[in-house]
Parts: C-alpha cells; sequence; structure tokens
C-alpha cells in the first residue's frame, strides 16, 4: 500500500511538470494560457497520473 502512495505522487508530479512545460511552449508561442487553463491542464494531468500509476503499482508490487 505504501508503494502506491509513492507511485501516484510521483506520477502527479511528472505529469504536473510535463503540463507546465507544455503550457509555457502554449504561451511562448502566443497561444494565450490563462490561470484556468492551467488549473484545468493540472487537474486532467492529475487525474490521467491517478488512474495510469493505480494498475502500473499493483503489477510493480506483485
Amino acid at each position: 500500500m505504501k508503494y502506491t502512495v509513492v507511485f501516484i505522487f510521483l506520477f502527479i508530479v511528472v505529469f504536473s511538470v510535463i503540463s507546465t512545460v507544455i503550457s509555457l511552449v502554449l504561451g511562448g508561442l502566443g497561444a494565450s494560457v490563462g490561470g484556468v487553463e492551467l488549473i484545468v491542464i493540472a487537474l486532467v494531468s492529475a487525474a490521467g497520473a491517478f488512474f495510469i500509476s493505480r494498475p502500473v503499482a499493483r503489477k510493480l508490487t506483485r
């Protein structure tokens, strides 16, 4: 159970970093990335990280 929490945390960190980089790149290219969009990207990435990390953690802990 301990490992699952660690993996979920790591996946959320990785996804949030990736989403931040993507939003910064889009902002640099001229697309308007507001605070609301950043929050939405962070929430989507956290949800994706949560759903992806659960089966991955199960496989690794077996």
